[in-house]
């Protein structure tokens, strides 16, 4: 089925109409080619999600008429992301991925052995929404750049670091709160930014029996890999 990414819809309502213009007008109409005959989801990125059938298709704008309104909460598990940012390509597939995986916040942190890049706010846009529609997640993840060590770990019942090269424990259980996992950069954390995530009584440390992974494979796993640990 069809979707859109609308920011600006903050409610909705069983019956109304719903105008639709600009880029989601020209997804829907010139790029995905939808009909009449078609229902198309709308959503906010803060939960609502709308499925709609198409009433009208013009020459500037489409209209929808709702026919289901859900509004989602979110899981009282959160799961937060940090990584080491890597190359340009690395962090898009990145960006996808949290949207996919449905990672609450997404960090992206200045290390060591980081990478400098950067991606415009435009094009940033871009990647979450298209992975919103792909992906029907109904929630928008927030994205912070900071240095490793300026973020608040008393928010978090668990942090989880994945380390590429020392031994680690894969015998543990995440709870019902706040996760934040941690993931290097593709150079790894430097010694005393492993010291320092270990030095956090809520840090454990995993080592899993793989290959030296690219930061979108690691998270990916990463991900994975904890979500299996749900007590």
């Amino acid at each position: 089925m069809r979707a859109i990414f609308e920011p600006t819809l903050m409610n909705a309502e069983v019956g109304a109409s719903i105008v639709v213009k600009n880029d989601s007008f020209h997804h829907l109409v010139n790029v995905v080619r939808v009909k009449k005959t078609e229902s198309v989801k709308i959503f906010n990125g803060k939960g609502l999600e709308v499925l709609c059938g198409i009433s009208s298709i013009e020459k500037k704008q489409l209209t929808l008429v709702a026919h289901e309104v859900q509004v989602h909460q979110k899981p009282k598990l959160g799961i937060d992301v940090l990584i080491g940012t890597p190359k340009k390509e690395a962090l898009e597939q990145c960006l996808k991925a949290v949207v996919e995986l449905g990672i609450g916040e997404l960090y992206l942190a200045e290390t060591e052995y980081a990478q400098k890049n950067t991606i415009n706010p435009e094009r940033q846009m871009s990647l979450l929404t298209s992975s919103i529609e792909q992906s029907n997640n109904p929630f928008f993840p927030v994205i912070h750049e900071i240095k490793s060590q300026e973020i608040d770990l008393s928010v978090y019942e668990q942090v989880v670091l994945f380390d590429s090269v020392n031994t680690g424990t894969e015998n543990f259980k995440v709870g019902t709160n706040k996760v934040l996992i941690v993931v290097g950069p593709e150079g790894g954390f430097s010694e005393s930014e492993l010291n320092w995530w270990k030095s956090h009584p809520q840090t454990t440390t995993v080592h899993l029996p793989t290959a030296i992974m690219r930061t979108p494979t690691a998270l990916s796993c990463g991900i994975g890999f904890t979500l299996g640990k749900l007590s």
